[in-house]
C-alpha cells in the first residue's frame, strides 16, 4: 500500500497501521490514510472490524500494534463526540446546563442553538424527556463549541430517518466548509447518504476489505 504523503493542509497521517486484540487476533492490518483539512474520512466496517479502536488511535488514547500516526493537531484540538448509548444516564438534567457544563459559561449555553442544531426552545428539555435525534443533535453542538480542529463522530446517523439524517448532514457540512471544525472523522457502518451531494471531499477507510 502506498504511503500516504504529508502536505501543509494535513491535519493527520497514518501509515500502516495494525492492531491486534488482548488474545492475538488481528482487528486490522496495514491501514494507511491521510486527513486533510476540509475533508471528512469516513471509516466503515462490520460490527468487530476495530472501528472503535481505530477511533482510540485517532483520538491518542490507544497505541497500535504496528505502524504510527502523525498528528498536525494538538490532543486538545481533536473532539470525540460518543453515540447517546455510551454515556452515562442524565436523569432529568437539561440540555442546557448540559451544555454548560461542557464550555464553563452560561451565556454561550444560551446562545448555543445560533449553530444551527438546536431549537433554542429545546434548551430546557432533559436528557431522559429526548428523542435520539435530539440527543445527537446536543452532543454534536456540545462538540462544535469546544472549536476543535479534528472532530470525531461514532455513529452520528444511526437510527435516524432520512430527511433527519438529511438535516444534520447538511448542517456538519456547512460546519466544516466554513472550517469549523477543519475536518471531521465519522464512523459508520451505513454508507454516508446524509452527506450526498455536500461537495466536501469524502475519504474512506474501509476495515471490512
Amino acid at each position: 500500500m502506498q504511503t500516504p504523503a504529508v502536505t501543509e493542509s494535513s491535519l493527520l497521517t497514518a501509515r500502516a497501521l495494525s492492531v491486534q486484540s488482548s488474545l492475538g487476533r488481528n482487528l486490522f492490518q496495514n491501514v494507511s490514510f491521510s486527513l486533510a483539512s476540509g475533508e471528512i474520512l469516513w471509516v466503515k466496517g462490520p460490527r468487530g472490524s476495530g472501528k472503535t479502536t481505530l477511533l482510540r488511535l485517532l483520538g491518542g488514547t490507544q497505541i497500535a500494534s504496528d505502524g504510527d500516526i502523525e498528528w498536525l493537531v494538538e490532543p486538545e484540538e481533536i473532539c470525540f463526540v460518543p453515540e447517546p448509548g455510551r454515556l452515562p444516564i442524565f436523569s432529568r438534567v437539561t440540555f442546557l446546563d448540559l451544555i454548560e457544563r461542557e464550555v464553563g459559561n452560561r451565556e454561550t449555553a444560551e446562545s448555543s442553538y445560533v449553530l444551527g442544531l438546536i431549537d433554542k426552545a429545546y434548551l430546557g428539555m432533559t436528557w431522559n424527556d429526548a428523542t435520539i435525534e435530539l440527543r445527537r443533535r446536543l452532543l454534536v453542538t456540545m462538540g462544535l463549541l469546544r472549536q476543535p480542529r479534528l472532530l470525531i463522530l461514532d455513529e452520528p446517523f444511526l437510527d435516524l430517518d432520512g430527511k433527519v439524517a438529511r438535516d444534520l448532514g447538511q448542517s456538519l457540512a456547512i460546519h466544516l466548509l466554513e472550517k469549523r471544525p477543519e475536518a471531521i472523522v465519522i464512523v459508520s457502518e451505513e454508507p454516508l447518504n446524509a452527506l450526498e451531494g455536500c461537495g466536501i471531499p469524502i475519504r474512506t477507510v474501509d476495515l471490512g476489505a
